[in-house]
């Protein structure tokens, strides 16, 4: 039987309103935790674009790292916002990126985080 031991959730907010060509405004929240069987889910929960052109937004998971034995861990690193994972389901997870991007708008995206046993 598999436990849930916690949770935990937050939002993201980014902000966006330059004008001309740029590559719009990341953020990202950095999780630390003990190693453990993880799942983690994000979604983006509201964007308003700018009337200034084309707008766009992204969440995910960034990267996270987990331990391949008692000493060590593997970082898998998604890349750029356009692969980003929107969950991951893994075990001896220790850490969790989690970003969003925004191109010319506002967002606010969310994430949730469960540990289980």
């Amino acid at each position: 039987m598999i436990t849930i031991l916690g949770e935990r959730g937050a939002f993201l907010i980014a902000k966006h309103s330059e004008r001309g060509y740029t590559g719009g405004v990341s953020v990202s929240e950095e999780l630390n935790i003990a190693p453990a069987l993880v799942a983690v889910h994000t979604g983006l929960a509201r964007f308003v674009g700018t009337v200034d052109g084309p707008g766009g937004a992204t969440v995910g998971i960034s990267s996270f790292a987990f331990m391949t034995d008692e000493n060590q861990s593997k970082t898998v690193d998604f890349g750029n916002e356009d692969k980003w994972e929107t969950a991951v389901y893994h075990a001896r997870v220790n850490k969790v990126t989690i970003s969003a991007h925004v191109h010319r708008g506002e967002m606010k995206a969310w994430w949730f985080l469960q540990v289980w046993a």
